[in-house]
């Protein structure tokens, strides 16, 4: 497996094992756990989190579990949302509705040479002007420009009909009831993370903790490697006989990935969009494969993003709704408190730190550099302490 795709390699390996449509990923994990084998040495030692300082994100710390988010609540719209060459699957159903209609050597017609510029064209790219290559939209906008009135209002049906159906089948792929919790990777040996670190994650601080007024969480989660969760597991008693809590354990790690960041989205193919149909209740028949390529979509995101060096748990929806989407995850190593966070949720953070016993800083910004500095906690509590000495209450 090469080292940058080893992801999509483990993600067809799983789905390779499915025996049924209807078999989730979660289900070939448990009955083939030695699968996470190949995770082995991928795994970092820890990751971060940053968070919003509402009171859900504090009580989640506190309880130590870990939200599971559904994709359509991203503020990427490009995030997990697979796509679909939609010219493409109009070409070939123009072509099959030639092919069944049939040809004719007048200009109110089809002849055997506009099949063969519309077969011969290509979707998606825009051809050197140089090039023999011709694009789709221009072929058959061209042919249609020759033809009689009657046919170009049957092929706008034809059109209309199934560019719709293509729409309604990508709607309902994209329900897919999958749920991912996105962290980030700062692929360094210093724990706590040194100032360099934390250089590249200022935009992160502003992005995704509330203008530096939210925590990073920093879990260690060397616990999740493959040996360690194999170990104990017995698969010839099956999944049935452990907690939920430690299945919990052997499905994070099969669905910890870190992102691909590429140029080109996760699309999926034409045949496989021919194949599917919706029955009278609204699901997707002739679905196989569609998860794997929706795994594949939740791990890819534009190299815009790269700075991130996100890692992500994807997790099939009925095991998150289980635990009502916040799953147990009890990895909390250090909680990283934002430049701008209130007092008060600085002290209700102490507490939890001193709860839980893990260890907790204050960042600052520097005076006279764009970066961030590690204030001691103890340099808080005791400039509190001071304050208290100018009380003029007393």
């Amino acid at each position: 497996m090469t080292k940058r795709r080893w992801q999509k390699h483990f993600i067809s390996d799983v789905f390779s094992l499915k025996s049924e449509s209807h078999t989730t990923f979660s289900k070939v994990v448990f009955k083939n756990p030695g699968l996470v084998k190949s995770k082995k040495k991928r795994i970092p030692k820890t990751l971060f989190k940053f968070y919003a300082p509402t009171s859900s994100n504090i009580l989640d710390i506190r309880k130590k579990r870990l939200w599971i988010s559904h994709p359509n609540s991203f503020n990427d719209p490009f995030d997990c949302h697979v796509g679909a060459d939609y010219e493409n699957y109009e070409k070939h159903s123009l072509l099959k509705h030639i092919d069944k209609t049939g040809f004719t050597e007048d200009l109110g017609g089809f002849t055997k040479k506009d099949y063969r510029r519309i077969a011969d064209s290509k979707t998606g790219v825009f051809p050197h002007p140089l090039s023999k290559i011709e694009e789709y939209s221009s072929v058959i906008s061209n042919i249609l420009r020759k033809k009689s009135d009657d046919l170009v209002k049957e092929m706008d049906k034809v059109r209309i009909s199934t560019n719709k159906e293509v729409s309604k089948k990508m709607d309902k792929i994209r329900e897919a009831n999958i749920r991912v919790a996105s962290f980030a990777n700062l692929q360094s040996n210093n724990y706590p993370p040194d100032r360099n670190d934390m250089e590249r994650m200022i935009q992160m601080w502003a992005h995704y903790s509330d203008n530096h007024k939210g925590f990073c969480v920093e879990y260690d989660i060397s616990s999740l490697e493959p040996g360690n969760i194999l170990q104990t597991y017995d698969s010839k008693n099956g999944y049935e006989s452990y907690s939920p809590e430690k299945n919990i354990n052997l499905l994070i790690l099969a669905g910890l990935f870190p992102i691909i960041y590429s140029s080109y989205r996760v699309n999926v193919p034409r045949t496989k969009l021919e194949k599917l149909t919706i029955d009278k209740d609204g699901n997707l028949i002739n679905k196989m494969g569609i998860d794997e390529i929706l795994y594949k979509a939740f791990i890819t995101k534009s190299t815009k993003w790269s700075y991130e060096k996100e890692w992500r748990i994807i997790l099939d929806g009925r095991i998150c709704s289980y635990f009502n989407n916040k799953i147990p995850f009890p990895f909390i190593k250090h909680i990283y408190l934002g430049s701008r966070m209130k007092p008060e949720i600085i002290d209700d953070l102490i507490e939890i730190a001193d709860e839980l016993n893990v260890e907790i800083t204050l960042m600052e910004l520097n005076e006279k550099k764009f970066t961030l500095e590690h204030q001691n906690i103890n340099s808080y509590k005791w400039d509190k302490e001071k304050l208290s000495w100018h009380n003029p209450l007393l």
